[in-house]
């Protein structure tokens, strides 16, 4: 269900903003960055035991557990740790700086619960 649009501080760009519910009724908020992308509609993935499904954080641009093919699902063996913070973050500079990238700094060091 489209809510509103997100407008991107950096550029002004209006992205679709809608609320999605899951099937075991939470609902969350999602952009929706990339319109009609083939990941938008996904099927049911069942994970086989002792492995994960892993998801990407802009899951309209991230190679994950979606592409069977090539990431597919993770042995749980192959899990070495656990993310607790945002050691950096950054995303596209479009101040005319000559870096193609910007500190987000809000985002430095943030906890991940």
């Amino acid at each position: 269900e489209k809510v509103s649009d997100f407008i991107d501080e950096d550029d002004g760009k209006a992205i679709c903003r809608y609320l999605e519910t899951l099937p075991n009724g939470n609902t969350h908020e999602v952009l929706d960055d990339i319109q009609d992308s083939p990941l938008d509609n996904t099927p049911v993935y069942t994970v086989p035991e002792d492995h994960v499904f892993v998801l990407g954080d802009n899951r309209d641009n991230s190679r994950d557990s979606r592409f069977i093919t090539d990431v597919g699902y993770i042995p749980l063996k192959n899990i070495i740790g656990k993310a607790h913070v945002i050691a950096l973050s950054f995303t596209k500079s479009k101040d005319g700086s000559f870096l193609p990238f910007k500190l987000r700094s809000d985002r430095v060091w943030h906890a991940i619960n």
